[in-house]
């Protein structure tokens, strides 16, 4: 047996007299407990971790998967999709796809006293704009399905446009990757809640690159009609557009959606 054989077997078993966990260093991205494999038992773990004060993980580094630089719940969220919805593996990042120009959108409409339809967008960039339309405007054709072009948002968002400026890549991507788990829901029913306020809807778009077209989902639907999307993914999404990109906060809300 050559000596380096020979260390590396002391080594081995070292580790399984003494019960230790691998070390850092084999500690691949994602496997939150060191065993050597990428289950339900990491999520378990990390939730344990961050919610019930349980054992710290070895090596920090591999529950950042989502590349954010900071450890929270986007990490459970990105391992949940990773291993039963498809999503992208631990650290390899998620690239929007190619073709897809517009994420994130505010919208406020109200038929009250005339026709008003305005909002801010978030395009693939990371750009944001406002658009809007008043009394005297074509109205732009909302009675459509959820299934739109990129030519039926181009029309929407280009009108009267105004860059208000760009959000860093990491934060876009950290919420785009929210989306797909966000677009599970489960949906509240549809409630009335106030009379003459119109509709704010905080809403994502998922790209089909097959078919080029956009499928709207919904966030939650503030005013007239309130409906909430019950996903925790889509609270957090709801509650950074609202509060970061719109302004305003959610503990002024009015006409929501019944707790």
């Amino acid at each position: 047996m050559s000596k380096s054989k020979f260390i590396l077997f002391i080594i081995i078993a070292i580790f399984f007299v003494s019960g230790s966990r691998p070390t850092s260093a084999s500690v691949r991205c994602g496997d939150i407990d060191g065993n050597d494999e990428i289950n339900l038992l990491d999520i378990t773990f990390l939730i344990k971790y961050m919610y019930k004060n349980g054992e710290t993980p070895q090596d920090m580094a591999a529950c950042d998967v989502d590349l954010t630089g900071k450890i929270n719940i986007l990490d459970i969220s990105y391992l949940i999709r990773y291993l039963y919805s498809e999503g992208p593996q631990p650290c390899k990042g998620q690239s929007i796809p190619e073709g897809q120009k517009y994420i994130f959108e505010i919208e406020y409409i109200n038929w009250a006293w005339g026709y008003r339809l305005e909002g801010r967008v978030i395009d693939y960039k990371g750009d944001i704009y406002d658009y809007s339309y008043g009394h005297n405007d074509t109205p732009w054709d909302t009675a459509q399905s959820g299934i739109l072009t990129e030519s039926d948002l181009d029309a929407k968002f280009d009108h009267n446009q105004v860059f208000v400026g760009t959000i860093p890549r990491d934060t876009l991507l950290k919420y785009f990757y929210l989306v797909e788990a966000a677009g599970e829901g489960p949906y509240s029913p549809v409630v009335n809640a106030c009379f003459d306020f119109g509709t704010l809807t905080v809403r994502a778009y998922q790209y089909e690159s097959a078919t080029g077209a956009y499928n709207s989902v919904m966030m939650y639907m503030i005013g007239d009609f309130a409906r909430k999307n019950l996903s925790p993914a889509a609270e957090i999404i709801f509650d950074w557009m609202y509060e970061d990109i719109f302004g305003e906060s959610i503990d002024n809300i009015v006409c929501g959606y019944p707790e």
